[in-house]
């Protein structure tokens, strides 16, 4: 999978990468930033931080490292928030992939975002931080910021033990249905279920009838919510 990723832009100009292969992009190709804001900012950890002072999320496919990144900038912007984070990626990008993209002059660029910024650079300052979630090394916990704590894990989310009720949001981020059916599946939505504390949250892209279906039968309570540009509708999923 490794060598038949390519980076291309998306149409609101920010990076994704397309897996020849299987022709499909990591991101939706009608707009890959402003989808992540959309789909796990907006109806996932936005809705749900509310008056909390701690939340555990977990992201399923770190990927390109976008919705790490945006949590991580979230929690500077919100330092009365502990946040903690945990991913899982079985297929890590390259240096050279995740340094052509864009996302922190994206991000440099969005109203509100600018003051976290103290140099005559914006872009560089947003950089290193991108960078750093993926130089950081695999398995062990790590805090970048007071409030914000990152592990990631180098593997498959089949093979992923967590303790039950230790996450308080999972942005299932995982290639679609149709590339990767085995992740969609009634087993692993159980598996997670297991994972999410009661009253957590399942925000996921795919609102296609298996996967709501799939999510009832593990125990989820699904909603669909309007989706992005590009897209109709996206699901939140309520652990009752």
């Amino acid at each position: 999978m490794n060598d038949s990723r390519e980076i291309i832009l998306s149409a609101d100009g920010s990076s994704t990468l397309k897996l020849k292969d299987f022709d499909e992009c990591f991101h939706s190709i009608n707009g890959a930033l402003a989808e992540s804001l959309h789909i796990f900012f907006s109806s996932g950890l936005e809705f749900y931080a509310g008056e909390r002072d701690e939340i555990s999320v977990f992201e399923m496919g770190f990927g390109t490292g976008l919705n790490a990144y945006l949590t991580l900038l979230f929690a500077k912007l919100h330092p009365w928030l502990k946040i903690n984070y945990i991913t899982v990626e079985k297929f890590p990008l390259k240096e050279f992939e995740y340094k052509k993209l864009n996302y922190p002059k994206m991000v440099a660029s969005i109203p509100g975002y600018s003051f976290l910024t103290a140099t005559e650079n914006p872009t560089e300052d947003f950089v290193k931080p991108f960078n750093t979630l993926h130089e950081l090394p695999w398995g062990s916990e790590q805090n970048l910021l007071p409030n914000f704590s990152f592990t990631k894990f180098q593997g498959d989310l089949l093979d992923l033990e967590l303790s039950r009720e230790c996450v308080d949001i999972i942005y299932y981020d995982a290639f679609s249905p149709n590339t990767q059916p085995e992740l969609w599946s009634t087993d692993v939505f159980k598996k997670l279920y297991g994972w999410l504390v009661p009253a957590g949250i399942l925000v996921t892209y795919s609102s296609k009838g298996i996967v709501k279906q799939a999510l009832r039968d593990s125990g989820f309570l699904v909603k669909r919510l309007p989706g992005p540009a590009g897209k109709k509708h996206i699901v939140r999923a309520i652990h009752p």
